[in-house]
């Protein structure tokens, strides 16, 4: 059974597929609080929020929701996020693409602190939201180094958000020493515009790093606080 919390379409706001239409399959629960600043998500990682909204879902019927989904909307393209989506069953998350395999692509938004079933890193993109000082939670990077080797193809990414000057130093380090050999592509942005958008597209200039800037486009379009279900 999955910890369904949301299932609803929207544009893809952020990462390698920014614009495209999706599904937003969002699971309850997360294993981080970032209490450096406040997660956009707090109704998916605060159990007493979510207890009352989350369902427990059967794989054919998840299955089931994705294809009705896709009906109503066109929406081919399934994020699963949370919270932390890798807290959910991994064998259960394996059977909800092995069934609805070649209709779906599917995207893994996680903050890569679980160890990465080797099916999933296959048939999913990660966008994998390396966690810095500034939000509290850096503490993990033993387990996302460990994650590297099964997420070595060019269509997973990497994240980084910035809270300060000290975020944007330690996200260079960290891609200099772990991320830059590799084929993945890496993201970086402000939180809630804490850090100036500005001044890491002056820092990516003036280091001549391939990264891509990342704004969170949805909330531009729909507001930072909007929710669909």
């Amino acid at each position: 059974m999955l910890r369904l919390l949301e299932h609803y379409s929207s544009p893809q706001g952020e990462g390698p597929r920014v614009g495209i239409m999706s599904q937003f399959v969002r699971f309850a629960g997360c294993n981080l609080r970032c209490e450096g600043w406040p997660c956009d998500t707090q109704h998916a990682i605060q159990p007493k929020l979510f207890a009352k909204e989350q369902r427990l879902v059967a794989i054919p019927q998840m299955v089931e929701e994705l294809f009705e989904e896709h009906r109503r909307t066109g929406a081919a393209n399934v994020v699963f996020t949370g919270g932390e989506p890798l807290l959910q069953n991994h064998d259960d998350l394996c059977k909800v693409i092995d069934i609805s395999e070649g209709m779906f692509t599917f995207e893994m938004f996680t903050n890569g602190t679980q160890a990465i079933h080797p099916y999933l890193a296959q048939c999913c993109n990660f966008v994998v939201d390396w966690k810095l000082a500034g939000s509290g939670e850096d503490a993990y990077d033993k387990e996302r180094i460990a994650n590297l080797d099964r997420l070595d193809k060019d269509t997973n990414s990497f994240k980084f958000t910035i809270l300060n000057r000290q975020d944007l130093l330690a996200a260079h380090a960290v891609y200099e020493e772990f991320l830059k050999e590799r084929r993945a592509q890496v993201f970086a942005g402000s939180v809630w515009d804490k850090y100036s958008n500005v001044a890491i597209v002056d820092y990516i200039k003036e280091h001549q790093l391939p990264w891509r800037l990342n704004v969170q486009v949805h909330n531009y379009v729909f507001g930072a606080q909007k929710r669909f279900t």
